[in-house]
């Protein structure tokens, strides 16, 4: 997308000037609408890298939290599953995701709410996946649900297109009637009536 105002650069260099092949090879995204493709789950988790082995593929379902799903498929990674993975769970595709994202091992990573749609236990396998996707790359996370943010370097808070708080977790959340403390108050109270309530 072109962007209205100033520049998006990568080291230095405007997009605009990279060759479409040099992002897509250096940058990768999960997001919460995991497109899978028809073909196997193998294929799925190797698109856009055709160079990958069947040990590559592997290795980036373990780390992604995937491979045991996988295993219990009924032809495990030749299984073939259909566009849009009608016959996996949210947080099966999510894995997939992730492992293609761990595969093309980018320089940047995009989480765009990578774990809005999955229960909370999917969630902690996703989140510990992420940990091991995000070390030694620069990773843009784009989160409602803050917890899933904890452990950033730095976080910015737009609100209306605009950024209105930046700084580490703490410094955020020092901010008594900021935003973010705010959000997170709200959010920590929330997941406490729903604790309470079961």
């Amino acid at each position: 997308y072109a962007v209205n105002e100033g520049s998006i650069s990568i080291d230095g260099t405007c997009v605009k000037d990279l060759a479409l092949s040099d992002l897509r090879r250096n940058v990768a995204m999960v997001s919460q609408d995991t497109y899978i493709f028809m073909g196997s789950v193998a294929k799925n988790i190797a698109y856009g890298n055709e160079n990958a082995t069947k040990a590559d593929i592997i290795r980036a379902a373990k780390l992604a939290s995937a491979h045991e799903f996988i295993s219990k498929l009924p032809d495990g990674y030749d299984t073939i599953i259909g566009a849009s993975g009608k016959d996996l769970s949210g947080g099966e595709k999510q894995r997939i995701s992730i492992a293609r994202a761990i595969l093309a091992d980018p320089k940047i990573l995009i989480l765009d709410e990578a774990t809005a749609s999955v229960d909370t236990e999917t969630e902690k396998a996703i989140q510990h996946s992420l940990k091991y996707l995000v070390q030694g790359r620069t990773t843009l996370s784009i989160a409602h649900r803050l917890s899933t943010l904890s452990d950033a370097d730095r976080l910015i808070v737009i609100d209306g297109g605009r950024i209105v708080e930046e700084g580490t977790w703490d410094e955020l959340y020092a901010r008594e009637g900021g935003i973010f403390h705010n959000l997170l108050d709200l959010q920590n109270k929330s997941l406490q009536r729903a604790n309470e309530s079961f």
